[in-house]
């Protein structure tokens, strides 16, 4: 016969890793496997769990000390919990959806009265940017407060040396300029980072700004020398050869990059010169994801495969054209290693289709196997 366990003891209480799926009422269920040995945990859940990571990370704080890594899956939407946080001694990576909408940077910017995360060496800082109207003088959009946040971090002292920031929403020119302000301002120390702005489809009644393909609003990121990942899914983020030439001579080690959403009906749609530019400028490229008015001709292919080492390539365009078999075969045996994706539409544009061969010993022959289902899956 199973015992209970005692109240106030945990089952195990030499566990040292915890991935656990938050639910309504977790209460009960953490007391007994927060164990003080603890130095990895990682918290799932869904949507309607989002108020209960914060009572999740409260009792984390108050049970392991000296927890070293931290994940939460769901998002934190109070200031407490992050407070509690910072005071952790040990806590050197922490990967978090930060979305708290009562305005929090007064409280924020007196965090240099007290030790504010000492040990924190990685951030994952997940963000909400929809710029909605402060519903009253307490409410601010979670984008800001997570400016503030950063602020907070290099005010203090934090001895960050990688950070990921992701973007969910479509934030205006300013804020973005904003927090791409703050994410620089750590360039000192930084060894790794990593930006993507995850922009929502936007409908017809959408206004797109009108300086909304100025690179001014993320230009403060060009002074990371140590940026991988530059993933931009906006429909109409589309950068000059100039502006092209600026990215990659700024960032030399670039291996994860972005350009628009394939799987959309974009304006972000790329030259050959611009894939050229890419190509000549980012050796160390492994994932290229961009869009082309039509299926990109031979010679920018050719550039972008003698200068990189592709394991990853997603191209996008609006239109299907007659030549599809032959890019299609081309595409494949100049980047025999890489996964290549190929998203379009209809030709009444009625529906989105996704087409991926994967990198094989014998790619051109799986290639002369799919191509015939993936044009007439592209017409049905």
């Amino acid at each position: 016969m199973l015992l209970a366990p005692l109240e106030g003891t945990v089952v195990f209480p030499n566990l040292r890793s915890l991935m656990h799926e938050l639910s309504m009422d977790d209460s009960a269920r953490l007391s007994l496997i927060l164990s003080a040995s603890l130095r990895n945990i990682t918290f799932s859940g869904g949507l309607e769990v989002n108020l209960f990571a914060d009572d999740g990370i409260r009792m984390v704080c108050k049970s392991v000390r000296w927890l070293e890594r931290l994940t939460v899956r769901s998002k934190i939407t109070s200031l407490e919990g992050i407070m509690e946080l910072s005071a952790l001694p040990c806590l050197q990576s922490l990967d978090i959806r930060f979305d708290v909408i009562t305005d929090c940077r007064k409280a924020l910017s007196r965090t240099t009265e007290t030790l504010f995360f000492p040990s924190l060496h990685a951030l994952c800082l997940g963000v909400s940017a929809y710029e909605i109207r402060d519903v009253d003088a307490t409410t601010l959009p979670p984008i800001r407060n997570a400016i503030a946040l950063l602020r907070a971090m290099k005010t203090a002292g934090t001895p960050l040396r990688e950070l990921s920031v992701e973007l969910i929403g479509s934030p205006t020119q300013q804020t973005l300029h904003s927090i791409c302000s703050s994410i620089a301002a750590f360039t000192p120390l930084l060894t790794a980072c990593a930006f993507h702005l995850h922009h929502l489809h936007p409908y017809p009644s959408m206004e797109v700004p009108a300086n909304a393909t100025d690179i001014h609003s993320i230009s403060p990121l060009l002074q990371i020398p140590c940026m991988h990942t530059f993933d931009t899914y906006m429909t109409y983020f589309v950068p000059s050869n100039p502006d092209l030439d600026l990215m990659t001579k700024a960032w030399p080690h670039l291996t994860e990059l972005t350009l628009g959403d394939q799987s959309w009906e974009s304006s972000s749609n790329l030259t050959v010169d611009h894939l050229a530019a890419i190509a000549a400028g980012c050796p160390t490229l492994k994932r290229l994801g961009v869009n082309v008015s039509d299926p990109p001709g031979s010679n920018a292919l050719c550039v972008v495969s003698q200068h990189t080492s592709l394991s990853a390539l997603d191209l996008g365009w609006s239109n299907i054209t007659r030549n599809f078999e032959a890019v299609a075969i081309f595409v494949g045996r100049l980047f025999p290693k890489a996964t290549v994706s190929f998203y379009s539409r209809n030709l009444d544009g009625t529906k989105i289709w996704k087409k991926t061969l994967r990198a094989t010993q014998n790619a051109e022959r799986e290639l002369l196997g799919v191509v015939s289902q993936m044009k007439s899956s592209s017409l049905s």
